[in-house]
């Protein structure tokens, strides 16, 4: 059974904060040790695992998204779009999403055209942007 959905991470039981945690630690960004700093995630599980992530800070009111990551055998299965169709749905009309993509990133070009592909425009500060359109 899967879930995708969006979680208070500072409400999350100890179990699950560490499954959240270790797939967002395996992105090679400098390690996070604590949840408590970003004001929501979008978590992808199937059954108890957890496959994808996208954790979200307030700049604002701009969703900051610091973490989006997906399992690496589990790339390229719409996983990654889903979770930020969710961020997306978050947004009030007018309301910026934005990633920066890391320097340490191994596949640099493969993350930033998935961006581009789902909306996300670059600018010149090298921050992926997607503006929600008014309904």
């Amino acid at each position: 059974m899967v879930l995708v959905y969006r979680v208070d991470v500072k409400a999350l039981a100890p179990a699950h904060c560490a499954n959240v945690l270790g797939l967002a630690n395996a992105s090679g960004a400098a390690p996070l040790l604590r949840l408590d700093e970003f004001w929501y995630g979008v978590v992808y599980q199937d059954r108890a695992r957890v496959l994808g992530v996208a954790l979200v800070a307030r700049r604002g009111e701009d969703h900051a998204i610091e973490r989006l990551c997906v399992l690496e055998s589990e790339r390229n299965r719409g996983i990654g779009t889903e979770v930020l169709g969710i961020v997306k749905e978050q947004l009030a009309p007018g309301a910026v999403a934005s990633l920066e993509v890391p320097d340490e990133c191994e596949r640099r070009d493969a993350f930033a055209s998935f961006l581009a592909t789902s909306d996300f425009a670059a600018g010149q500060d090298g921050v992926y942007r997607f503006r929600r359109r008014d309904t």
